[in-house]
C-alpha cells in the first residue's frame, strides 16, 4: 500500500513539476484530434499493422488507395509517430513556402547513419552554412561545363545499346550506372567503371543501403535505436555504411593531397577548369575552414545518393513514355534536329539545352505522373491554421507529391500524359505548388537545373541515333515505394537505329 501511495504522489508532483508541458500535450492531441484520422485505428497500436512486413509494390498500392478516399489533410498513428499528410497546393504551400518549417521529418534520422548531417538531413545554422558553400557548385558557369560530361556519358550510353545483341533492352540498369557515373565524375572527378570491383562493389552498396534504409521505416519496433542496432539489419546496415564512408574518405584525402585552390568569383568568362563538388568542398575547408572533413564526406554522400538515383528515375520513366508517345517522341527529335542539326557527333553546349522548350515540357510531364520522390516531410516549428482544420506545432507532416500532381481537381484527366499542361498559358492559373517534382521554397532541390541538363543532353543523343519503340507500358509496370518511387521489374524498350544519320 505504501508503494501504491507513493507512485501516486509521485505522478502528482510530476505533473505539478511538468505541467506546462502537460498542457501543451493536451492542447496538441485535441488539436489533433479535430483533423480526419485514416480508418481502422487501434488503441495503442494505431494504424502499423495496415502496413507491417508487407511488400514495397503493397505499400504503393495501399498509398495511393487510402489517399484517394481521405481528405486534403489527414492523420496516421503508430506507437513511436504521429503523421500528418498533405495533398493540397494551398496547404503544402503553407508549409515550405516559408523559412518557419525547414527541419526535417522524423523518418529523416534513418538516413543520418549514410548523410550525417548534410545538406538533405541538416536543420538552422548549418543548414544554411551548407546551403551558402554548396550553392556555387551549382552556379551556371559550373554547369556549363558539366555538360561536357553529359555528353561524354550519353554517348557512351547509346554505345553500349548499339554494341548489345537484343535491342530490346531493360534500361533500368544501365541507366542507374549512367547517372551514377554522371554524378561520381561531377561531384568528385572521378571515372568510375562498373565492371571494375571497386565500381560494382560501390553501386552494390547504394543499393543495399537503400532496400535496408526503407525497411527499417516500414517496421515500427525498428525505429527505436537500442534495437535496430542488434539487429541483424543493423548490423548489415553498418557493414555496408563503414565501407561506402571509407571510399568516400580515401578519394577526399587522395584529391585533397594535390588539390590548389582557386579563385571563386564566377562570372561568364571565368571558367578555367571544371570543378566538380569535391572542389568547390575542399576549397571552402583549406581557404576558408567553413568546412571540416567530416563534413565534406557528408555533403558528397549526400549529392552521389540524391543525384543518381532520382535523375535514374526520371529517365526511365520518361524514356518509356517518349516511347509509348510516338508523336510526342518524333516532335522532340524534330525539335532537336532543328536546332543541332541530325548528326549525333554535333553535341549540345549549354545554351542549346535551354533553347529545347518542347523537350523540357515534356519531361515535366513525366515527373509530373512519375515523382522520383513522391513524398517528402517537414516538422511544424508552429500551429498552422488550414481550411481543413489546425496543424498543431511539433508534428510531423508528409508532403504527398506525387497525390497532388495526379489530383482530377488540379490536373483534368489525371493519369493522361499531356506535356502541353506546362505551357505558360496552361499553367498561369494553376498554383504553383500543385507541381514540386523537386520540392519548392527555401530548401527546394539544389540540383535541379543539374538533373534537367543532363535529362536534356541524354535524349539530345539517344533520339538522334535511335527510334524508341514500347515494349514495356504504364499499365505493365509493377511501382514500388523505396527511398524512390521505382519500377519493380524494369523497364523493357526497343531501340531500332535511326536511319539516314548523316
Amino acid at each position: 500500500m505504501n508503494i501504491v501511495i507513493f507512485i501516486i504522489i509521485s505522478v502528482i508532483f510530476y505533473l505539478l513539476w511538468n505541467k506546462e508541458k502537460v498542457k501543451e500535450h493536451i492542447r496538441f492531441r485535441s488539436t489533433l484530434a479535430k483533423l480526419p484520422t485514416l480508418k481502422g485505428k487501434i488503441p495503442f497500436i494505431g494504424h502499423v499493422l495496415q502496413f507491417l512486413g508487407k511488400s514495397p509494390e503493397y505499400i504503393y498500392l495501399f498509398a495511393r488507395a487510402t489517399t484517394s478516399v481521405m481528405p486534403a489533410v489527414f492523420t496516421t498513428f503508430s506507437p513511436m509517430m504521429i503523421l500528418v499528410f498533405l495533398q493540397d497546393a494551398d496547404v503544402i504551400e503553407l508549409v515550405i513556402s516559408q523559412t518557419k518549417h525547414l527541419e526535417k521529418a522524423t523518418m529523416y534520422k534513418f538516413l543520418h547513419g549514410w548523410l550525417r548531417e548534410g545538406l538533405l538531413t541538416s536543420k538552422g545554422d548549418k543548414w544554411q552554412k551548407r546551403r551558402k558553400i554548396l550553392t556555387p557548385a551549382f552556379h551556371f558557369s559550373i554547369l556549363l561545363e558539366f555538360v561536357d560530361v553529359f555528353n561524354k556519358e550519353c554517348e557512351h550510353f547509346c554505345k553500349q545499346i548499339m554494341e548489345s545483341k537484343d535491342k530490346v533492352i531493360d534500361i533500368v540498369p544501365i541507366i542507374e550506372n549512367f547517372t551514377l557515373s554522371t554524378m561520381i565524375e561531377t561531384s568528385l572527378g572521378k571515372n568510375l567503371d562498373f565492371h571494375s570491383n571497386e565500381g560494382s562493389q560501390y553501386k552494390n552498396i547504394l543499393v543495399q543501403l537503400d532496400r535496408l534504409i526503407f525497411m527499417r521505416f516500414m517496421n515500427f519496433y525498428y525505429w527505436m535505436d537500442g534495437l535496430f542496432r542488434f539487429s541483424k539489419l543493423g548490423q548489415s546496415e553498418r557493414k555496408y555504411l563503414k565501407a561506402l564512408h571509407a571510399f568516400t574518405v580515401g578519394f577526399i584525402r587522395k584529391r585533397e593531397s594535390s588539390f590548389q585552390t582557386f579563385d571563386e568569383k564566377f562570372n561568364e568568362s571565368y571558367v578555367k577548369r571544371k570543378h566538380p563538388l569535391l572542389d568547390i568542398l575542399l576549397n571552402a575547408k583549406i581557404k576558408h575552414g567553413s568546412i571540416d572533413e567530416d563534413g565534406i564526406r557528408e555533403e558528397v554522400d549526400t549529392f552521389v545518393f540524391e543525384g543518381h538515383d532520382t535523375t535514374a528515375q526520371c529517365l526511365n520513366f520518361t524514356t518509356m513514355l517518349m516511347a509509348c508517345h510516338k508523336e510526342y517522341q518524333e516532335e522532340a527529335r524534330q525539335e532537336i534536329t532543328n536546332l543541332l542539326g541530325p548528326n549525333p557527333d554535333h553535341k549540345p553546349t549549354y545554351a542549346d539545352l535551354q533553347k529545347l522548350h518542347f523537350l523540357e515540357r515534356f519531361i515535366k510531364e513525366s515527373l509530373r505522373l512519375y515523382p522520383p520522390v513522391p513524398f517528402i516531410g517537414r516538422k511544424t516549428s508552429e500551429d498552422i491554421p488550414t481550411k481543413f482544420g489546425t496543424i498543431p506545432k511539433g508534428v510531423d507532416v508528409h508532403l504527398l507529391i506525387l497525390d497532388i500532381q495526379r489530383n482530377p481537381k488540379v490536373w483534368p484527366n489525371p493519369e493522361v500524359f499531356d506535356p502541353s499542361r506546362h505551357l505558360p498559358e496552361n499553367s498561369k492559373n494553376r498554383n504553383s505548388y500543385a507541381f514540386i517534382p523537386f520540392s519548392a521554397g527555401p530548401r527546394n532541390c539544389i540540383g535541379q537545373r543539374y538533373a534537367m541538363l543532363e535529362i536534356k543532353a541524354f535524349f539530345c543523343e539517344t533520339l538522334r541515333r535511335f527510334v524508341l519503340e514500347p515494349i514495356d507500358r504504364p499499365e505493365d509496370i509493377v511501382l514500388i515505394q523505396s527511398l524512390v518511387l521505382r519500377p519493380r521489374d524494369g523497364i523493357k524498350v526497343k531501340f531500332s537505329p535511326l536511319e539516314n544519320i548523316n
